[in-house]
């Protein structure tokens, strides 16, 4: 059975970052390497990680040059066949790496990924985003629910593609994806596979930046300027309007609120 490495990248993440570590350790079925870079963590994020050290492949600790540096950092550290990215904020679902490799191995595809379970602060499930098996249709313009932390793929993709860019903050996982689909490469959806994700991470706090980036992204690969400002628009008019409902709802009435907005929210 091929190898998969899952590559966590975290700074002061001591409020989240014990579950993932012990969702990742209860995982049967596949040989794991856990690769975990951290960026130089303040508070008690590495006390916690050296708790766990005996799960864990790599452990570094250094400051970085942000997400996307540090994600290339665990790649390069990673030797697996098969990788994946699990942030300090998210965790796996039961036997999730056993259900994801089996897939890729039936399909011979280049990736897969399934659903994903947004909690709130309090690790309290909201919403499930299902993943979107018709990603390709629209991924040119705009990034479709392939649910990055439910996405294993081919460790060679990267050889084949390049790492991360760097240059960018937030949505450096939209980019990859993109240039993978754009290379040729083959995700396919399975709807058994279920990730948990905390809400609150860098893309959630830097939202109207993410929408700013996933413009430019488009743009850069092609998408008219005239096509990409008003979807921009569109994304941050929604986005706005769904974070003012966010503060003066309920979660649970926010999120079923979403639930009926969005297609791709289902019931947690």
């Amino acid at each position: 059975m091929p190898l998969i490495s899952i590559v966590t990248v975290c700074r002061n993440a001591e409020d989240s970052i014990e579950a993932m570590l012990a969702s990742v350790a209860a995982q049967r079925g596949r040989a794991i390497e856990h690769v975990v870079i951290d960026g130089a963590s303040t508070d008690g994020t590495l006390e916690i990680l050296e708790r766990w050290r005996q799960h864990l492949a790599v452990l570094v600790s250094e400051p970085d040059g942000g997400i996307a540096d540090a994600f290339n950092k665990g790649v390069a550290r990673a030797s697996g066949a098969w990788l994946m990215f699990l942030n300090a904020d998210d965790r796996l679902g039961p036997n999730q790496i056993a259900r994801a490799a089996a897939t890729l191995e039936r399909t011979g595809a280049d990736g897969v990924f399934g659903d994903l379970v947004c909690e709130d602060g309090l690790g309290r499930p909201l919403h499930r985003i299902a993943g979107d098996p018709n990603y390709a249709a629209w991924i040119d313009r705009a990034f479709p629910a392939l649910n990055h932390p439910t996405l294993l793929v081919r460790r060679d993709l990267f050889d084949e593609i390049g790492g991360f860019d760097p240059s960018l903050r937030v949505a450096m996982d939209y980019d990859w994806c993109l240039r993978a689909h754009r290379a040729g490469a083959r995700f396919v959806y399975d709807p058994e596979i279920a990730g948990h994700y905390r809400l609150g991470g860098a893309s959630d706090r830097q939202w109207l930046r993410a929408a700013s980036e996933l413009r430019t992204i488009s743009i850069r690969h092609g998408l008219p300027p005239a096509t990409a400002w008003p979807i921009w628009g569109g994304r941050v008019a929604r986005a706005a309007a769904q974070r003012l409902l966010g503060r003066i709802l309920p979660g649970q009435v926010h999120a079923a609120l979403r639930r009926r907005v969005n297609r791709s929210h289902r019931t947690a």
